[in-house]
């Protein structure tokens, strides 16, 4: 029986555009997997899905090095375990040619993105594994990504896999979100605000004035502080009318006040100062009942970096392998 595990960009192309709530991925036993396909094999299923959906050349696993090679199909990359148990999902059985059809976990996937890309770019990733920015439920939880990186332990990225995992909030449902999640939470050290946790996208009873003006019986802001009652609502849209986003901002904020929470609205350009949200944020931790000595010289320079890079993040694009 021949096995073809998409690994690396495919696999986050997979999980990001292919799999879907419905899909059924049971797991898949790493000691099945004894070689990588060759190439004639692989040919015969370059049609059927998911290969189909991808982008070429596919990114494939194979567990040995001698094996490593690149083609206009695909490209074999060598990651050698031990992997634990849940580094491999199956997607697929091709009858035909009796293939079955792998992918690397979310977890794995994580590991992965931990060794090549940076830890702003890693742990952003981490968040959207986390969320659902496309209305889909989560595909894993900053728990399991961190208590995989643990078992995980042989495989090279696992170390930075669980020092980044730390920092993963569940629930985020827009890269928007993420960014501020991180700028707000991230500790100072790595260039944050250092704030406590907030939830991501909490469902928050709406009274019934407030829902007819919502539209919705449930509150869901970006970043909630329960302990307060305190809400975030980022508006990242870029509006035609400024009269036009004044009043939406209005009305949100109204309908927020008579469910008995103190709403702060920001907009993209707030966001993108930095004086502005430390002002704000910082007055949160305090309401949170935090004391932390004032941002010294160093910790501002790396705010100040990690904010200039944040508001320039996008999701990650490829995940590429680096040699051990």
């Amino acid at each position: 029986m021949t096995t073809i595990v998409l690994t690396h960009t495919s696999a986050l192309e997979y999980w990001r555009c292919v799999a879907s709530d419905n899909t059924d991925h049971a797991d898949f036993s790493s000691s099945s997997f004894t070689r990588a396909p060759h190439l004639h094999e692989l040919a015969m299923l370059m049609n059927t899905p998911p290969l189909q959906q991808l982008s070429k050349p596919l990114t494939l696993l194979t567990p040995h090095r001698d094996e490593r090679r690149s083609t206009a199909a695909a490209r074999y990359i060598c990651q050698q375990g031990p992997f634990p148990q849940g580094s491999f999902m199956a997607s697929g059985y091709d009858t035909a040619s009796h293939t079955t059809i792998a992918v690397c976990s979310p977890e794995l996937l994580f590991i992965q993105a931990a060794k090549s890309c940076s830890a702003l770019e890693a742990t952003a990733l981490g968040f959207e594994l986390c969320g659902s920015y496309r209305g889909s439920k989560p595909l894993t939880t900053p728990e399991e990504l961190s208590s995989f990186a643990v078992k995980a332990q042989g495989v090279s990225g696992a170390k930075q896999a669980r020092r980044y995992a730390r920092h993963v909030l569940p629930n985020a449902t827009s890269p928007e979100v993420t960014r501020l999640a991180m700028l707000v939470h991230l500790p100072r050290s790595l260039g944050g605000l250092g704030v406590s946790a907030p939830q991501l996208d909490a469902r928050i009873p709406a009274p019934d004035e407030a829902a007819r003006i919502i539209g919705s019986r449930h509150f869901a802001p970006d970043l909630f502080w329960p302990e307060l009652n305190v809400a975030v609502e980022y508006d990242s849209r870029e509006w035609h009318s400024a009269q036009t986003h004044a009043e939406h901002t209005r009305r949100k904020e109204l309908a927020y006040t008579l469910a008995g929470v103190d709403v702060i609205s920001l907009d993209q350009k707030q966001v993108r100062d930095l004086d502005l949200m430390r002002k704000i944020f910082e007055e949160i931790d305090h309401k949170l009942g935090n004391r932390k000595l004032p941002v010294n010289e160093k910790q501002r320079e790396r705010q100040e970096q990690t904010h200039e890079l944040l508001c320039k993040l996008e999701p990650i694009a490829r995940i590429e392998s680096r040699r051990s």
